[in-house]
């Protein structure tokens, strides 16, 4: 993405990117992609901003699907609007298919690293949920990238707000609950 210096990233255009594009891959694919999620990350290193789509599929699906991201027209109007710079796929000619815990963190267990994958899935889809919920109620059907971006813009404001007042109770409890309340150890790491 575009991160002009001394500017806050742009992360509405992860959200844009989410729903205009790769929900329609998603509704396409669905049923040939069991394992998918979003990464999201900016830092002033080499890689910068980056939107990721992450999925576990057979090579023919990935290329199909790295076809229909790349002729998106709205990825088209972002990239010549200078807001995406660069589309980056996966090689998918590799000898042998990656684990399905091939994208978790190598600091794991092995038994997190296969199991993470479903979890950040739904973590994944309820986010796009979001953003399309509110996307719908404010984005016309014949918008331009400018009104995209404000449109977006808004969207996350929603999402931001929606994650600072109801994740303790909606996300945190209810994970604690799932692991039976049982005590962890806990390292504060927020990355501005």
């Amino acid at each position: 993405m575009d991160w002009p210096t001394g500017e806050s990233p742009e992360w509405a255009t992860d959200l844009l990117l989410a729903d205009a594009v790769i929900a329609p891959v998603l509704a396409s694919f669905r049923s040939r992609i069991p394992l998918w999620r979003f990464h999201r990350r900016a830092l002033r290193d080499d890689a910068g901003h980056q939107f990721s789509f992450i999925f576990y599929t057979s090579r023919h699906t990935a290329t199909q699907v790295f076809a229909m991201i790349a002729a998106s027209p709205v990825l088209q109007q972002l990239k010549q609007s200078g807001r995406v710079r660069e589309l980056l796929v996966d090689n998918v000619k590799g000898d042998r298919p990656a684990a399905i815990s091939a994208t978790s963190d190598k600091h794991w267990s092995k038994a997190l690293q296969t199991a993470w994958p479903h979890y950040i899935m739904g973590v994944s889809s309820m986010w796009l949920s979001l953003i399309h919920q509110f996307a719908t109620d404010i984005l016309r059907a014949d918008a331009e990238v400018d009104d995209m971006m404000a449109a977006y813009r808004k969207v996350n404001e929603q999402i931001t707000a929606i994650w600072r007042h109801e994740a303790e109770h909606a996300l945190f409890h209810h994970l604690n609950a799932l692991f039976g309340y049982e005590p962890l150890d806990l390292q504060l790491k927020v990355r501005f």
